[in-house]
């Protein structure tokens, strides 16, 4: 779950990290009026001097897993009157941060050194002690980190603790529905493929097994109102088109729309439905899914029209 990473600071003093791997390259500006950076020596923290403040990521990495926590893994410390203007980070090692200021004085300064330790444990599994560390330490950067930490590595249990620590309610009941309502360890991984919002990649990991859950990545692209390439799955695999336009319908009555696209009209005035018809295929195939991950499942355990 730690990935290499790049930071490049622009001429016009804005701060982007790269993620490199997988043979891909994406970006994310972090910050702006930046005058130095760097990352720290044993962990993917990084530190920065913007606008008269030194600004810590305890985890960058979570820009590309959740940005809504990337504020709440920054320490933020007023530097202005300590390090003056056209100051350089010389290094950061551990908890310990050197600075150059202009006039050639070293200035030492140190932050909390409870994120250092939870990369000690997270990068060796041992998240038992990182969530112990995180409790007794009861800091938003540490948290927020473990939470980020915890999805890359899947960790469902630690991610868990970490967002209901956090008060996000809303990433915890999802967490809790991969984890109760979902049986395969192939839909879990493109569920949680799908938590970092990663729609590709989850559908992907949807359909790569033998057989495809395909009843999930249609299902997926319909909650993401990707309704074109919903149909096109549904057509492609030969299945599942009632169910397709089924939400179609409903999406439609829900918004008082009429319907325009000359695709799903035409299938709709061949192809006929009924809601008990494609629940009956949902429950099927989730049923079937559920026996090869050797879990039960019982028909209508999820509220109708799921």
């Amino acid at each position: 779950f730690f990935e290499r990473q790049l930071i490049i600071i622009d001429t016009s003093n804005e701060m982007h990290v790269y993620r490199i791997g997988k043979g891909t390259i994406g970006s994310y500006k972090l910050i702006t009026q930046v005058d130095t950076a760097a990352w720290n020596d044993s962990s993917d923290m990084l530190a920065a001097i913007a606008d008269g403040r030194l600004v810590i990521w305890t985890y960058p990495q979570i820009a590309w897993t959740d940005r809504d926590l990337l504020a709440q893994t920054q320490y933020i410390k007023d530097v202005a009157n300590e390090f003056g203007k056209l100051s350089s980070i010389v290094n950061f090692r551990g908890s310990r941060i050197v600075v150059r200021r202009a006039d050639g004085a070293l200035v030492t300064t140190n932050i909390s050194p409870y994120a250092g330790l939870l990369y000690t444990y997270t990068s060796r599994a041992r998240w038992e002690e990182a969530l112990k560390l995180c409790r007794w330490c009861q800091e938003t950067q540490c948290w927020a980190a473990l939470a980020g930490m915890a999805v890359n590595a899947s960790n469902l249990d630690a991610a868990e603790a970490a967002f209901a620590a956090l008060n996000h309610a809303d990433k915890l009941e999802y967490l809790q529905y991969i984890k109760d309502k979902v049986f395969s360890q192939q839909a879990k991984n493109a569920e949680m493929a799908l938590f970092k919002r990663q729609p590709e990649e989850a559908e992907r990991i949807f359909l790569e097994g033998s057989p495809p859950l395909l009843y999930r990545a249609i299902k997926m692209n319909i909650k993401l109102f990707r309704w074109e390439r919903a149909l096109e799955l549904a057509v492609k695999h030969k299945s599942h088109i009632d169910t397709v336009l089924a939400y179609r319908a409903k999406y439609l009555e829900r918004f008082e729309k009429q319907e325009s696209d000359p695709r799903f009209k035409q299938l709709s005035a061949t192809v006929s439905w009924e809601w008990e018809q494609v629940k009956a295929k949902k429950d099927l195939e989730k049923q079937e899914e559920a026996e090869r991950a050797g879990v039960s499942f019982f028909a209508g355990s999820n509220s109708s029209h799921k």
